[in-house]
C-alpha cells in the first residue's frame, strides 16, 4: 500500500504497512447443502469455459464435517466505520472462495474452509451473476466446513464443543478483509455521504479513521476551532470576540415576527443554540472578548455598550489609523 507523507508526518506508516484489513462480523449458522444447491452448481459449473478443470466435492453427509452458512458482507456503513462500496463489493463476490476458515483471526489455527458463496439481496433472495446492472444493496452468503474428525483427542474434543455452542448460537463469523489501498467516506449529520479518493493531497484525513487510533470524525468543532483561532491569532494577535446575547423567550418572539423563509435555527432548537455559542465563548483561545446585550436593550443601547467595551482593545495603530482618517475627512492630510 502506497504511504503518503502527511500518514509519515503523524506517525502512521508502521500501522498503514500492517493493517491492510478489516473485520466484519455475521452469527454462523448450521447448513446442510441439498440436492438442489448442489445441482445448481453443477449447472453453473457445466456452462463455465473452466468447467473441465473444475471439481465439485458433493459434501452432503459426510461424517467429518460439519456445515454453516453466514452473512459475510454487506454492502454500506457498518459499526466499525468500515464502508463498503456495491461495485467493489460486486466485483469481488467470488474471491471467499477456496479460503482457509480459521479460529479466532488465527491464520495457524484453521479448523475448516469456505465451500462457496452467493449474492443475496436483503430478503434473502438470490441475485444472478448475469445481472447487467451492479446491485446497490446486497450481502455475501457463504458456506463452510468445520472439520469435526481429528486424530488429536483434545482438538477433537475442542471441535466438538465450538459445534455445540453454535447450534445454541453463541458463534459468529468474523470476515477479514485485505485489501491494497483505500478512500475516505464521509457523512454529514443529515446521513449525506459523499466518497473521497485518498491521495497526497487528502492523506492528512487518515488519522482521524478507527483503524488508525482516530475518532472516527473530522472538522468536528471543538477539534477544529482551536486549531482555526491559533491560525487567526498568528496573523491578527488583536482580534476582539464579541457575543452578542439575548434572552430565548426574546429570540422566539423575533422569529415570530420576522420570520425568514430559509431559516436554519428552529424555535425548538434556541435553548441549545444560546447554550452551544456560550460554551464556544468561554472555550475560545481569543483573550480579547466580551458580551453584548442585544435582548433587553435598544439597538442605540446596544452600540453605546458595544463601544464602550471595545474601547480598551483599541490599539495605538487603530487610533493612529483612526486620526488619519479624520484628517482626510477634514481636509488636513494630503
Amino acid at each position: 500500500m502506497k504511504i503518503y507523507q502527511h500518514e509519515k508526518d503523524d506517525g502512521l506508516a508502521k500501522a498503514l504497512a500492517n493493517n491492510n484489513t478489516i473485520a466484519f462480523c455475521a452469527i454462523a449458522e448450521t447448513y446442510q447443502p441439498d440436492k438442489e444447491a448442489i445441482d445448481k452448481l453443477r449447472e453453473v459449473l457445466a456452462s463455465s469455459d473452466a468447467g473441465d478443470e473444475l471439481a465439485l466435492a458433493e459434501n452432503q453427509n459426510q461424517l467429518d464435517l460439519y456445515y454453516i452458512k453466514s452473512v459475510l458482507v454487506s454492502t454500506g456503513w457498518n459499526k466499525n466505520d468500515d464502508v463498503f462500496d456495491p461495485k467493489e463489493l460486486w466485483e469481488a463476490r467470488k474471491t471467499p472462495e477456496d479460503k482457509p476458515f480459521n479460529f479466532m483471526h488465527d491464520e495457524k489455527d484453521i479448523i475448516g474452509h469456505i465451500t462457496a458463496n452467493e449474492v443475496v439481496d436483503f430478503d434473502g433472495t438470490s441475485i444472478s451473476d448475469d445481472n447487467e446492472n451492479v446491485p446497490g444493496r446486497f450481502n455475501i452468503l457463504t458456506s463452510a466446513v468445520i472439520y469435526t474428525e481429528w486424530s488429536d483427542v483434545e482438538q477433537k474434543d475442542r471441535m466438538q464443543k465450538i459445534v455445540a455452542e453454535i447450534e445454541e448460537g453463541k458463534w459468529f463469523v468474523s470476515m477479514e478483509c485485505l485489501f491494497p489501498d483505500f478512500d475516505y467516506a464521509l457523512a454529514t449529520e443529515n446521513g449525506e455521504t459523499r466518497v473521497v479518493k485518498r491521495n497526497e493531497a487528502s492523506a492528512f484525513l487518515t488519522k482521524h479513521l478507527r483503524s488508525y487510533g482516530g475518532d472516527g470524525e473530522y472538522a468536528d468543532r471543538k477539534v477544529m476551532a482551536p486549531h482555526i483561532e491559533q491560525r487567526m491569532l498568528a496573523q491578527a494577535p488583536d482580534t476582539v470576540l464579541i457575543l452578542c446575547q439575548a434572552p430565548p423567550d426574546v429570540i422566539r418572539s423575533r422569529m415570530k415576527e420576522n420570520p425568514k423563509k430559509h431559516g436554519i435555527v428552529k424555535e425548538k432548537d434556541v435553548d441549545l443554540v444560546i447554550q452551544r455559542f456560550e460554551e464556544e465563548y468561554e472555550r475560545s483561545l481569543i483573550k480579547n472578548k466580551f458580551t453584548v446585550d442585544t435582548g433587553t436593550k435598544t439597538p442605540s443601547e446596544s452600540l453605546a455598550e458595544f463601544v464602550d467595551k471595545y474601547e480598551p482593545y483599541i490599539t495605538d495603530a487603530d487610533r493612529i489609523k483612526m486620526l488619519v482618517h479624520k484628517a482626510k475627512k477634514k481636509g488636513e492630510w494630503t
